[in-house]
């Protein structure tokens, strides 16, 4: 899904879900995450959330522009493995020591930055 988002933003796929970007000296290129219509009925909450351009808009944002500033494919999936190599992996397991968090990317990165 990361991997799709480089290549929209690089050209070498097409953009065919009009994928925006917006370009941050400090934070380098971020996607913009389609708006969210608060009048739309609560079972399109979870259309919205789990759609590609929200989902994966999330995950590229979190990741530093170190990652995201890759110009090769191959550098980028370098330094995207280095990245994650880094995120502690503690996924539930039923009668076993439980985490505090869901082990999604997104809140572990952001319990890290706390």
């Amino acid at each position: 899904m990361i991997i799709h988002v480089w290549k929209i933003l690089n050209e070498t796929t097409p953009n065919d879900i009009g994928m925006q970007f917006t370009d941050n000296m400090r934070l380098g290129k971020k996607v913009k995450i389609p708006a969210f219509n608060k009048h739309a009925p609560l079972s399109a909450v979870s259309l919205y959330d789990s759609s590609f351009a929200v989902h994966a808009g999330k995950l590229w944002n979190i990741l530093p522009h170190s990652v995201t500033s890759a110009t090769q494919l191959y550098m980028f999936k370098i330094l995207l493995g280095k990245f994650l190599h880094e995120i502690p992996d503690k996924p539930p397991v039923k009668g076993y020591h439980t985490t505090q968090n869901r082990n999604s990317i997104i809140i572990i990165i952001i319990i890290h930055l706390i």
